[in-house]
């Protein structure tokens, strides 16, 4: 009898913890069989691990470097600077062959010149060479035959129109005249302020000089030197302006000649044969 009784207090013992744990064991506040304060999961760790991981900077991606932009070439030669005078021959022999040039070239509507003669290269070379240009340049054309003439008589910003102007004023030229490669230089060089780069292109000697008298064909045994002397006081003028001042000396066709090597050998020029 007694165990009997003992029995049924044990059991009514066991009923009412279970009716005490109930509610606890819904809401999952008592787990049995391990650390009640260990994380259920890899995350709980980790957080618990590292509790300011969510707080620590990100990590900055390095920026991708920036492709340079090509500078402005004539005839292969590389143009340095960001304000530039170009100063062109178009004397009568311009007209002729350039079996040198070696490469077609396009006209104003884009059709191909299988074997160009030298003003309808330099006429391309110029159209790509401002093409190339960016609105950071700044440019001017001068052409010369027995005269002089000039495109905008001041530093234009290279911007679309501006460029579209000039490539449409060198197409509209023909070759005819004399070489007045003096006046040409004249003008560049007294008729602007500070510039980086002068380009002067011809394939001849020189043999005329309107500015100081010398009529068409008149002065070819003498121009040449003197030209060479004045560029000499013109450029030390620029040079004073701005120290890295750059003269290209472009020969187009034919063997070097004296003049033109002796103006690419003044200070800050550089000859060249195409």
């Amino acid at each position: 009898m007694l165990m009997k009784f003992h029995l049924i207090v044990i059991c009514a013992a066991l009923l009412m913890f279970a009716f005490a744990a109930q509610p606890a064991l819904a809401a999952g506040k008592v787990k049995f069989g391990g650390n009640l304060d260990r994380p259920t999961s890899t995350k709980d760790a980790d957080e618990k691990e590292s509790p300011d991981a969510k707080d620590e900077p990100p990590v900055p991606e390095e920026p991708e470097d920036e492709e340079e932009e090509e500078p402005p070439e004539f005839m292969d030669e590389e143009l340095e600077g960001d304000s530039f005078i170009l100063v062109l021959d178009k004397s009568g022999s311009m007209a002729w062959s350039f079996p040198s040039c070696g490469f077609p070239v396009s006209d104003r509507n884009g059709n191909t010149i299988p074997s160009p003669n030298r003003w309808q290269a330099t006429q391309s070379e110029t159209a790509n060479c401002l093409n190339a240009m960016t609105e950071e340049d700044t440019f001017d054309i001068i052409t010369y035959a027995t005269q002089v003439f000039i495109c905008f008589s001041s530093l234009k910003v290279a911007n679309p129109g501006n460029k579209g102007t000039a490539i449409g004023w060198i197409y509209n030229q023909n070759a005819v005249g004399a070489t007045n490669s003096y006046d040409g230089l004249k003008a560049a060089y007294l008729n602007y302020g500070q510039f980086d780069t002068c380009l002067f292109m011809s394939d001849g000697e020189p043999n005329t000089a309107l500015s100081i008298g010398c009529p068409s064909m008149g002065c070819a045994s003498w121009i040449g030197a003197r030209i060479i002397s004045d560029m000499r006081g013109w450029m030390g003028r620029q040079i004073a302006l701005y120290a890295g001042h750059k003269l290209f000396v472009i020969q187009v066709s034919g063997s070097p000649m004296s003049f033109m090597v002796n103006l690419g050998a003044l200070p800050n020029a550089e000859f060249s044969l195409k």
